[in-house]
């Protein structure tokens, strides 16, 4: 919007402001130039509406004041050729009479303002800025819708790329993990020969790399016929705590190896929550090897439900490595979690890590009265 200046005249303080004045009287285009520049704009003016026309394909104008009743092309034509050839310019009409279908045709084509002569000073300038001013919101919007849709199409492209690695991932790699597996299945059953003690360690420790590669592989695959739609899920009622305590049983022996003792704070009679008994099991057993692998001497395990009721919420957390869970987990563990987000949401949840990867959380939905019957989605 304009300033009030020192003097009490309001000035156009907007970078953009090139104004085009068109009048075929000479002493009203000096009047009009004068008012405008004195509110810090610059003006170019012109004689006609060819004239108007010519200064339009070699100069960027933000505003063209315009009279109406002018010889050979009038202000009518001269503001339906700008609306369409330049729809970006703002347009102000200037004339002496109140014309109805001057009127009409100034409603269609958009224009800002219709001024009577005589005009007042303050009234053209103030009116030259609040057109100004919505010339240069619409541009900033403009550029920032663009920069959105470039953004959009970037998206899009990475998108496809990631897809493009994944069918890789899924229909390239299996076959040759496949013969890979084989050929060492064969080493290990010692049927190609014996082994040494050192050359039958080398070929177990292939074959459990090559069973997280398998994993991987597959979790990719399930990540995305989620993303997708096109893997089932079953929204059945889930007992959360007793799957958690079954996750701890499972991978007990993994921590006494490591020393890490598993500490658990399970309430009884907590609700059932929605979702899918397989998934959720593997997201526990997902969420309490990361914990068990990056923890120094324990892990702890809770349930508990919202204040509000709605959710229950599982969180496991352990005193943390110094390293890190982003430095020392293995990749299948690390794209595990990844694989948890995108599981749980699609059951309504969310699943979370802490950057250092000291806690993660799963939280479901609680089953309400009445819903116990209602599964599958």
């Amino acid at each position: 919007m304009g300033n009030d200046s020192a003097d009490g005249t309001c000035r156009i303080s907007l970078e953009l402001g090139q104004v085009l004045v068109v009048d075929d009287e000479e002493d009203v285009r000096e009047i009009v130039q004068q008012v405008l520049e004195s509110g810090g704009v610059r003006v170019i003016s012109a004689s006609s509406g060819e004239e108007a026309l010519e200064l339009c394909e070699k100069n960027k104008f933000d505003l063209v004041v315009t009279d109406l009743n002018m010889p050979r092309m009038g202000g009518t034509g001269l503001i339906r050729i700008i609306a369409d050839k330049y729809p970006d310019i703002a347009i102000i009409i200037l004339s002496a009479y109140d014309d109805i279908e001057a009127a009409r045709l100034a409603i269609r084509a958009g224009v800002s303002a219709y001024i009577l002569k005589p005009f007042d000073a303050q009234e053209l300038i103030s009116t030259a800025t609040q057109a100004l001013d919505n010339i240069k919101v619409r541009r900033e919007r403009e550029m920032l819708y663009d920069e959105v849709a470039l953004k959009y199409r970037e998206l899009k492209l990475a998108e496809t790329a990631r897809e493009a690695v994944i069918r890789m991932m899924t229909d390239e790699l299996r076959s040759p993990l496949g013969l890979v597996r084989t050929s060492l299945d064969t080493l290990a059953g010692k049927f190609a020969g014996p082994l040494t003690d050192e050359q039958l360690a080398i070929v177990e420790s292939a074959l459990a790399a090559c069973s997280r590669a398998f994993r991987l592989v597959d979790e990719m695959l399930s990540a995305k016929m989620l993303k997708e739609g096109a893997l089932f899920i079953d929204t059945s009622p889930v007992d959360l705590p007793k799957l958690v305590e079954d996750a701890a049983d499972k991978l007990m022996n993994d921590a006494q190896k490591l020393n890490i003792d598993i500490r658990k704070d399970l309430p009884a009679g907590l609700p059932r929550v929605q979702g899918d008994g397989g998934i959720v099991r593997h997201i526990l057993g997902k969420m309490l090897l990361g914990s068990i692998e990056n923890a120094s001497s324990w892990v702890s395990l809770s349930c508990y439900r919202s204040a509000n009721g709605r959710t229950l919420t599982v969180v496991m957390t352990n005193d943390t490595h110094m390293d890190g869970v982003l430095k020392n987990a293995d990749e299948d563990v690390v794209f595990g979690d990844s694989m948890s987000q995108l599981a749980a949401e699609a059951m309504g949840g969310k699943f979370a890590i802490s950057v250092d990867g000291s806690e993660r959380s799963l939280r479901l939905r609680v089953i309400e009265d009445g819903e116990e019957n209602k599964g599958g989605k």
